[in-house]
């Protein structure tokens, strides 16, 4: 078992020997959930590569990247767009 302090604005640092048991890397998401009093779960949230993404959830269908990314691009856009309308309304 490890102990960490806990630090005024409520970090931890998690010890070398459980990062490295449970493979956790720098950038690497967790998620913490209140299980009961004075207990909390920590949990390494799995990220995938594009090529796992591509591989776990494939199609058989050819897959057009730069229209669905102009499609993105422009639904962002037209999202930034209504805001800035609907924040000059304001004034």
């Amino acid at each position: 078992m490890a102990l960490a302090k806990v630090l005024a604005r409520g970090q931890i640092t998690i010890p070398r020997e459980v990062r490295e048991r449970v493979h956790l890397a720098p950038g690497d998401l967790v998620r913490i959930e209140a299980v009961g009093a004075g207990k909390f779960l920590v949990e390494v949230v799995p990220t995938l590569t594009l090529d796992e993404i591509f591989e776990r959830y494939h199609s058989n269908e050819p897959v057009d990247l730069a229209r669905l990314r102009a499609e993105g691009e422009a639904a962002a856009a037209a999202e930034v767009i209504a805001k800035m309308v609907g924040d000059s309304g304001r004034e």
